[in-house]
């Protein structure tokens, strides 16, 4: 997409290789945006993945949903970020900005479903004896969605 967010007169931080800038657990009322650096993502000790998109933003699904953080983000190299201090007003004046966010929470969630059925998928396949926690998981997330996604339903006998 190639709107982009408005960082006029936004607060910048800079970071230290190592610094933590938000931890999982946590809350934070502030949304980040790289401005330069990379990044490191990680949830429960386990890396998730690094970027060095300028304008990659992190931090806001705990501000839009009012919860823990659920990612430790962490500067692997020297970073600089913009501070957005009150996304819903910054997202009020700026509907370019609320269409982008909007635009990458969804691709996240595409990109997520898009794992989601390669990994069931790859369990049907090596299916034999339909237990073990991982297949657990994966009914729960069925739950979750409402309905089997991909397969049958491993459920039923």
């Amino acid at each position: 997409m190639s709107t982009s967010l408005n960082l006029d007169g936004l607060e910048e931080k800079n970071y230290c290789a190592g610094d933590t800038i938000l931890a999982e657990g946590q809350t934070s009322d502030n949304v980040y945006v790289l401005k330069s650096g990379t990044l490191k993502i990680s949830r429960a000790g386990i890396e998730i993945c690094k970027t060095d998109k300028t304008n990659t933003m992190f931090g806001e699904m705990s501000v839009l949903l009012s919860s823990e953080l659920t990612a430790t983000v962490s500067a692997d190299t020297a970073a600089t970020v913009y501070i957005i201090s009150d996304l819903k007003a910054y997202l009020q004046g700026n509907s370019d900005a609320a269409l982008q966010i909007s635009t990458t929470l969804a691709e996240r969630l595409q990109a997520m479903n898009d794992h989601f059925v390669e990994i069931k998928n790859e369990l049907g396949s090596a299916e034999g004896s339909g237990g073990g926690a991982l297949q657990n998981i994966i009914r729960s997330m069925d739950m979750f969605w409402g309905t089997v996604i991909v397969g049958p339903d491993t459920d039923s006998e």
